[in-house]
């Protein structure tokens, strides 16, 4: 509970909105007082880097309130703070705050990663942020056997084993999803260890697989530790990449107003993440180059600028309007993939594979693919000397994360990589 001062209360009659934050304040000191008892505070923060609030009903003096906290995502440095002040009496939400909060040293006065010990305590204070959630499986098999599929034996299990034992061919998403105010490497540590699972697991139970789709974030990063754990040839196992050459082409179907159909081959290469290679060397309009297009009255450069930071911003767009990470574009498209791998129709758009060839080394990330019954290849990639430029931009901030995972302890140095899977030079 929280005991309201004279002064919280505006003109208006009612607690201005500035002093929520100060009962927000006030809630986090109660709960990291309670799970993290331990912490020396003298040596260790938490600052705030983004927080936003939506004033829900007014409170006034004589209401009786207080503030829920909770820990909603947590990553490398990172953690995000879901809270809300409700009316005790009538459950009556006040106002909901959403923060994301960074470790910081107070002695080096710079971000530091969360220690073990912290992630630990808010796990089992709050329970695994990172389980799946077998009690919603029936929920989807329900609703796609409602779709009146042909020929389909669906089946579903939350057992690994069973789910598993005799696949060959898998799309995973068991993944934490992306939520608002997240970029897709806030969940590399959480994510990083489910992938490693799953590839002790495919090891284990499907070393037979024949394909397999990642595409949990951060994929790029996910798909490698999936590949390095289960052993497989890195033509088995390819991350989801199209989403977002499929959103330059939305983007540029919006901006000249014409069919997806008139718009050819859009590229985006490199990592799924902020750090994307955008490419417009590769695209064709109405069956011309869009590079004659930009710098024109056509597309001024500052719109192509502002168009590109659309499309690398898709998911977050999606995330905003829906409050939930994209669902139907990437169950369409890894179904689409896995279908290639089968013999199907080829794949239209890049895919995410494993990369090692002396530019780009023991990374996974999207390249001009090709994805048919025997596996996933790719082939060099041509542009511009500026979009090489983002290209290997994009490659070094996945060397980061990669390294970052090393770091971490969830796969290995690159020298003993050959040692855990014997198809990885």
């Amino acid at each position: 509970p929280i005991q309201l001062r004279f002064n919280d209360v505006d003109k208006f009659g009612h607690v201005n909105n500035t002093v929520y934050f100060s009962f927000y304040d006030l809630g986090k000191t109660e709960y990291f007082a309670s799970v993290c008892p331990g912490v020396d505070w003298e040596k260790t923060g938490i600052v705030v880097v983004h927080i936003e609030a939506d004033f829900v009903k007014q409170i006034f003096a004589s209401d009786h309130i207080a503030v829920q906290t909770a820990v909603s995502e947590v990553g490398t440095k990172s953690f995000h703070l879901l809270q809300r002040v409700i009316d005790t009496k009538t459950n009556e939400i006040k106002c909901i705050c959403k923060s994301i909060m960074v470790t910081f040293d107070l002695e080096r006065h710079e971000s530091m990663p969360l220690t073990e010990e912290w992630i630990e305590a808010i796990c089992k204070y709050e329970g695994s942020l990172y389980d799946p959630f077998a009690p919603a499986l029936e929920g989807v098999a329900e609703e796609l056997y409602h779709c009146g599929f042909e020929g389909v034996n669906l089946t579903y299990t939350s057992d690994i084993k069973e789910a598993l034992t005799g696949a060959s061919y898998i799309v995973s998403s068991g993944g934490a999803a992306r939520k608002a105010g997240m970029t897709r490497e806030d969940l590399l540590k959480g994510n990083a260890e489910i992938a490693a699972q799953f590839g002790k697991d495919v090891r284990q139970y499907c070393p037979n697989v024949k394909h397999i789709v990642v595409i949990f974030n951060p994929a790029d990063i996910t798909g490698l530790i999936t590949l390095l754990y289960s052993g497989l040839k890195p033509s088995q196992v390819s991350t989801l990449a199209a989403l977002d050459s499929t959103r330059l082409q939305n983007e540029l179907v919006k901006y000249f107003h014409i069919p997806a159909s008139e718009i050819q081959n859009c590229r985006t290469y490199g990592g799924h993440g902020e750090q994307m290679a955008v490419f417009a060397s590769t695209t064709k309009v109405k069956g011309e180059p869009l590079t004659d297009f930009i710098g024109t009255t056509r597309l001024p450069l500052t719109e192509w600028e502002e168009l590109k930071v659309r499309v690398i911003q898709g998911g977050k767009h999606i995330i905003d309007l829906r409050g939930r990470s994209s669902f139907q574009s990437p169950a369409y498209l890894s179904i689409e993939m896995i279908a290639a791998a089968m013999g199907g129709q080829p794949f239209r758009w890049p895919a995410g594979t494993y990369v090692s060839n002396g530019k780009f080394d023991h990374i996974m990330m999207a390249m001009e693919t090709s994805i048919t019954k025997n596996g996933v290849t790719y082939k060099e990639v041509a542009g511009t000397p500026a979009e090489q430029a983002e290209l290997e931009k994009s490659y070094e901030h996945l060397c980061k994360l990669r390294d970052e995972v090393i770091e971490m302890g969830i796969i290995p140095a690159i020298k003993d990589w050959h040692s855990l899977n014997p198809n990885i030079d």
